[in-house]
């Protein structure tokens, strides 16, 4: 796993990148937040810029989750944000989420996520969650 900057402003902690094959996060979560994705690059053809927010062709916007993980339970300066977006990382986690019973993320649960290859130019990951109860 490496860090990078804030992704916007209003972000108070670094963001997880996975950068290699085998970078991965763990900890705690103390928060999360839905936000509408943004485009990555231009695209002249669609009319985008970098930056824009994302919709899908129905016009419905594009979301993911920003999850803030304490990588080192109680040390608030341990603290990362993992943006679950695209469907493989989203698949990953819900996959994760749903083996525990748990209808979503819980506050004080514990999330792992592995960055394990690419199919194409997509990442392929994996993850685990344990509930707050039996973290």
């Amino acid at each position: 796993m490496s860090l990078i900057g804030n992704i916007s402003g209003d972000d108070k902690y670094p963001a997880v990148k996975f950068s290699n094959v085998g970078d991965a996060v763990a900890g705690v979560i103390v928060a999360t937040e839905d936000y509408q994705e943004k485009e990555f690059g231009d695209d002249p053809k669609k009319g985008v810029r970098k930056g824009d927010p994302k919709f899908f062709e129905s016009g419905d916007p594009i979301m993911g989750v920003r999850i803030t993980l304490e990588t080192n339970p109680g040390d608030a300066s341990s603290r990362v944000n993992l943006y679950a977006q695209g469907a493989r990382m989203l698949k990953a986690i819900a996959k994760a989420v749903k083996a525990t019973g748990a209808a979503d993320l819980e506050l004080g649960g514990e999330l792992a996520v592995t960055h394990t290859g690419r199919d194409g130019n997509a990442k392929a990951y994996e993850s685990a969650y344990a509930r707050p109860d039996a973290a």
